[in-house]
């Protein structure tokens, strides 16, 4: 999702953050050297502000520049803040910043660019996770009869799949990738499956979905959407958790990280490393 700051900060954040008490806190000492990528984000995130945020914004956040406040500050300063590094080269990085009060937990990704110093270009986050939150609260209410009248549709895509698929797109990346790995024999099934019917296709398309019954039975039960091959990235397996509007999110498996689709602030927004040639990955 591409958004102004205070945007996101003060939208998308509300479902988490609108049981904070305000309290001041202050940021744990990071032992960061100035002016590099993860102390820029955490400078910019802190809850007491950060008087040179102007120097480290540039491109898409210039706008920010005019706002009397950082972002941090439009943040209760009872939210925890944690920062995790992604990816970080000479001339870009992607700073994960993750925002948790009680038991909720948001992700944002912040892209960085170098010019004379390093500058956050851009901010993004998973869009549509509001939607699908009031889905789940929702469907929770429903009686049993209205579970059995409103949910006659795909054969296994039940009541029960619907809200374990809700809450599986909402969940955190903490949560998601802790989810593959309670389930890792039940996707290696799901894996093999997925080889077998590759191996009989002649032509895979720009975004192809793997079938078969097995591969149905499967993902069902995993809460997973689709199961799908890109020729653009030859050896990789797409595990689709769920979309919302343009975004995605789910898991990737390959043998070979080089096919891996490189994070871009503007399609891949994060393609994060679980181990054992999985990986969780979000596109915008």
């Amino acid at each position: 999702m591409k958004s102004c700051a205070h945007c996101w900060s003060i939208v998308l954040l509300v479902p988490l953050l609108v049981h904070a008490p305000a309290m001041s806190q202050k940021l744990p000492t990071l032992g960061l050297s100035p002016g590099e990528p993860l102390w820029v984000v955490a400078n910019l995130f802190k809850a007491s502000g950060f008087t040179q945020k102007n120097q480290y914004l540039c491109c898409e956040q210039e706008t920010e520049k005019n706002s009397p406040t950082t972002w941090g500050e439009a943040i209760p300063a009872q939210v925890k803040r944690e920062y995790l590094t992604l990816f970080q080269d000479q001339e870009e990085a992607v700073i994960q910043a993750v925002f948790t009060y009680e038991n909720s937990m948001v992700d944002y990704y912040v892209y960085l660019r170098r010019s004379d110093s390093w500058k956050v270009q851009a901010v993004r986050t998973f869009a549509g996770s509001g939607i699908i939150r009031n889905l789940v609260e929702q469907l929770e209410k429903l009686s049993t009869q209205q579970r059995n009248r409103f949910f006659v549709q795909i054969p296994g895509e039940d009541y029960q799949f619907t809200l374990n698929n809700a809450r599986l797109i909402i969940s955190s990346d903490r949560q998601l990738i802790d989810y593959l790995q309670q389930k890792k024999s039940s996707f290696i099934q799901l894996l093999k499956e997925a080889k077998s019917v590759e191996a009989k296709l002649s032509y895979i398309q720009n975004q192809t979905s793997i079938f078969s019954e097995k591969i149905h039975r499967q993902r069902l039960k995993l809460a997973l959407q689709d199961v799908e091959l890109r020729r653009h990235f030859p050896g990789c397996y797409f595990f689709i958790v769920g979309r919302t509007a343009d975004d995605t999110v789910g898991y990737i498996f390959t043998q070979n990280p080089q096919v891996l689709p490189k994070i871009d602030k503007d399609l891949f927004i994060v393609v994060r490393a679980i181990g054992g040639g999985w990986y969780l990955f979000k596109t915008t």
